[in-house]
């Protein structure tokens, strides 16, 4: 499946769903994607953080090969610290910001070279902070989709209950952000509480396992 950079609710109500899943590292690339962006909210609405990638748009590689920009031989370099303080200004003020903000700002800062590495190394992160039963497997051979263990991406409808944003005032609830933003509002536990029953609302969004 494709493994995403600080995936959405759906992406993470699938991996719940599934309890098990398995990302090919000769999957190709594809910018402007989830694999190397996600969306945040700050007072004016929705902001897209994208994590740029060495080659540009001209990067044609399989997911497992693909490199994170880097400035002056650094990892992450100036655009990291960028991506930081957009992070800091948004979301300083939220509930449970300062808990977390230790452990958000190595994930930020420390990316490494690999984009691959870097999201699985969030994508564990996320479930450990969550407590998800998830089983994350690596593989550079791409398995059949029959096989009960791999997580088919299917589009559909997904309904979006309401959880505290803190400029909802201002923009009104916005949608489709990343996890990050209702683990930072909302922290670990209600996040969790949240998950599942955003997952029991779009119980048919699901594929059906073998």
């Amino acid at each position: 499946m494709p493994l995403h950079c600080w995936p959405d609710l759906p992406y993470m109500a699938k991996i719940m769903h599934s309890g098990r899943v398995c990302f090919d590292s000769d999957m190709p690339f594809a910018k402007a994607t989830g694999m190397n962006r996600y969306r945040l909210a700050d007072s004016q609405g929705a902001i897209m953080i994208s994590l740029p990638i060495h080659g540009g748009r001209s990067h044609h590689q399989p997911l497992g090969q693909v490199r994170l920009a880097t400035e002056q031989g650094r990892s992450g370099g100036g655009w990291a610290k960028t991506h930081w303080r957009s992070i800091q200004n948004a979301y300083r003020r939220a509930p449970f910001f300062e808990y977390l903000e230790d452990d958000l700002s190595k994930l930020i800062l420390e990316t490494g070279e690999l984009l691959m590495e870097y999201n699985l190394k969030v994508l564990s992160w996320l479930i450990d902070r969550l407590a998800l039963e998830v089983q994350i497997t690596e593989s550079a051979v791409m398995r059949p989709l029959s096989q009960p263990w791999v997580l088919l991406l299917k589009e559909g409808h997904w309904k979006t209950p309401r959880y505290f944003q803190q400029f909802e005032a201002q923009t009104h609830f916005v949608p489709g952000l990343s996890v990050l933003d209702l683990l930072i509002q909302c922290g670990p536990h209600e996040s969790k509480a949240y998950l599942e029953r955003y997952l029991a609302l779009n119980a048919s969004n699901f594929d059906a396992q073998p």
